[in-house]
C-alpha cells in the first residue's frame, strides 16, 4: 500500500477528557523526537475540557461531549488547509466508499421521487439483483420495521450493514403487487467508474471512455473497456476525464502506466526531503504505448485526474483538451482511529473516526507542481493547462453533468429509468470532443483564448 494511504494512530477511549490524556500518553511513547508544545497544548485541552465537563450550566451528556470533542478537532484541521479533515465515525463510512468506489448494501439505488424506499434500478449481480428484485418493487419493512414508521436516511442505513450480514426485507412487487419476504446478505458492492464505453458516433476507429474516478477497479474496468473498443475497430481514444475529481494514488499511477511504457509517472515530495519519492513506469504493466490519445478536462478534474493527465501530457503521449484543471496537487494520508470502547455506540455501527491530513504534493514528471498557489500578484497558478483550450458554456456544462450521472445506469436498466424520469440522455458530442477529433487526426482545431 502507497504512502498516502495508511491506517496507523491507534488510539481506544472512553471518554472525551481521557482522549486528550491518552493522545498525550500516546505522542510520548512513539513520538521519537518529543515535541514539549505539543504536550502542553493537549494538556491545555484536557484541562479545559474537564471544566467544561465540571462547571457548564448545562450537564453534558455522553453524545454531547464527543459532539463537542469532533467539533474542537474539526475546526483544527479546517484551519490546515483546504483539503485537512477529521470525519466523526458516522462520516468515515461514506467517505472510505466514495473514495474506494464501493459500498456495503444490497445492491440498488432508490428512486428520490416515488413512496420510499422504492427500487430505482439494481446493480448488476449484486444481492438485490440475485435474489431476483426489479425497478419498481417498494420496500415495506426491513427486519420487521414498517417502512412508514422510519425517515427515509434511517431506513437506507438499516439496508447498509456489514458485509456477510443478513437483512429481511418484506417487498410489494411492482407485478402483481403481492408483498414477499426477501432476505440478503449484504456485501460490497462496486460502482463502477470507467462508464460510457462507446465508438463515437460519426467515426469508424475514435472510442471514447469516461472515467469518474479511480477506485479498486477502475484499471481492470479499463483493460476490459478498452478490450471491447479494440475489438470494434478502435485507432485513437478520447479519455474523458472531466468532473473526475480523483481517487487512489496507487489506482492513477497504474492507470497512467497503461499507456506510458518507462519513465516517470508521479512524484512525491514530502516535507523531509529524504522522504521523497519517484514513482516510475513498470514496462510490464504498459498495454497500449502508441494508441494516439486526447484527453478532455476542464476546472473539475482533479488530484489523481490530474496525476493521469500530468503524466501523459509530459511524455507526449495525449493531447489535453478543454480547460485549466482544477489544481489539487496534494497528497491526503488516511489515519483510522478506532474507537471501540466510545459509550453509547450501537451494536453494529461504525466505531473508528478518520484523520485525512496533507502531508506532501504530487509533481508532474517534468516536475511541475500541480496545485494550485496565489502569487505576489494574486494571481492563482495550478493545474494543469490544455494543450488546446475549449470552454464550453453553461448549458452544454450542466448538460454534460447529467450525461455523467445517467451513465452510470447500469446499461440493462438505462432506458427503463430514462422513461420513468422522462429523460433522454444527452448527447455525446460537443465542441471539446469534437476538437479532440480533430487532434487525433492531425490537425489544428480553432482554441477559445
Amino acid at each position: 500500500m502507497s504512502r498516502d494511504v495508511k491506517n496507523g494512530l491507534l488510539v481506544s477511549l472512553p471518554m472525551s477528557v481521557a482522549m486528550i490524556i491518552a493522545a498525550v500518553v500516546v505522542a510520548r511513547g512513539r513520538a521519537e523526537e518529543p515535541n514539549q508544545r505539543v504536550f502542553q497544548q493537549a494538556d491545555l485541552i484536557a484541562k479545559v475540557l474537564t471544566r467544561l465537563e465540571q462547571d457548564y450550566v448545562e450537564r453534558f451528556d455522553d453524545p454531547k461531549s464527543w459532539e463537542l470533542v469532533y467539533g474542537g478537532i474539526k475546526a483544527m484541521t479546517k484551519r490546515l488547509d483546504p483539503y485537512s479533515q477529521f470525519l466523526t465515525p458516522e462520516e468515515s463510512r461514506p467517505f472510505a466508499e466514495e473514495t474506494h468506489k464501493n459500498y456495503v448494501g444490497v445492491g440498488f439505488a432508490t428512486n428520490p421521487t416515488a413512496p420510499p424506499i422504492t427500487i430505482d434500478y439494481l446493480f448488476d449481480g449484486s444481492p438485490a439483483d440475485r435474489a431476483g428484485l426489479v425497478p419498481g418493487d417498494r420496500i415495506v419493512a426491513i427486519d420487521g420495521t414498517a417502512i412508514d414508521t422510519l425517515e427515509r436516511d434511517q431506513a437506507i442505513e438499516r439496508i447498509k450493514g456489514e458485509p456477510g450480514t443478513r437483512v429481511k426485507l418484506s417487498v410489494l412487487r411492482a407485478a402483481g403487487a403481492t408483498t414477499e419476504e426477501v432476505t440478503l446478505e449484504r456485501a460490497r458492492i462496486p460502482q463502477q467508474s470507467v462508464v460510457g464505453s462507446e465508438m463515437v458516433e460519426g467515426t469508424a476507429d475514435v472510442g471514447y471512455l469516461y472515467v469518474d474516478g479511480f477506485g479498486d477497479e477502475t484499471v481492470h474496468e479499463l483493460d476490459a473497456a478498452m478490450a471491447e473498443l479494440l475489438a470494434k475497430g478502435m485507432q485513437a481514444l478520447v479519455l474523458d476525464l472531466r468532473f473526475n475529481n480523483g481517487g487512489l494514488l496507487e489506482v492513477s499511477r497504474l492507470f497512467a502506466n497503461r499507456f506510458i511504457k518507462s519513465g516517470t509517472i508521479v512524484g512525491i515530495r514530502y516535507r523531509a526531503p529524504k522522504e521523497s519519492v519517484t514513482h516510475a513506469a513498470d514496462p510490464a504493466e504498459c498495454r497500449w504505448p502508441d494508441l494516439p490519445v486526447a484527453i478532455l478536462v476542464n476546472g473539475d478534474s482533479a488530484s489523481a485526474a490530474e496525476i493521469v493527465a500530468g503524466a501523459l501530457q509530459d511524455h507526449q503521449r495525449a493531447f489535453l483538451i478543454g480547460e485549466r484543471t482544477y489544481g489539487k496537487g496534494v497528497v491526503q494520508s488516511i489515519w483510522n482511529i478506532p474507537l471501540d470502547d466510545r459509550p453509547g455506540t450501537p451494536d453494529g455501527a461504525d466505531r473508528k473516526a478518520t484523520l485525512k491530513l496533507t502531508t506532501a504534493e504530487y509533481l508532474t514528471p517534468s516536475g511541475r507542481a500541480i496545485e494550485k498557489r496565489v502569487t505576489r500578484q494574486q494571481k492563482v497558478l495550478g493545474g494543469l493547462e490544455p494543450d488546446v483550450t475549449i470552454r464550453l458554456d453553461e448549458a452544454r456544462t450542466k448538460e454534460l453533468g447529467e450525461r455523467m450521472r445517467l451513465l452510470h445506469v447500469p446499461q440493462r436498466w438505462r432506458a427503463q429509468h430514462l422513461a420513468t424520469h422522462q429523460r433522454t440522455l444527452p448527447p455525446l458530442r460537443d465542441r471539446q470532443v469534437d476538437a479532440a477529433i480533430t487532434v487525433l487526426r492531425g490537425g489544428t482545431p480553432a482554441q477559445d483564448f
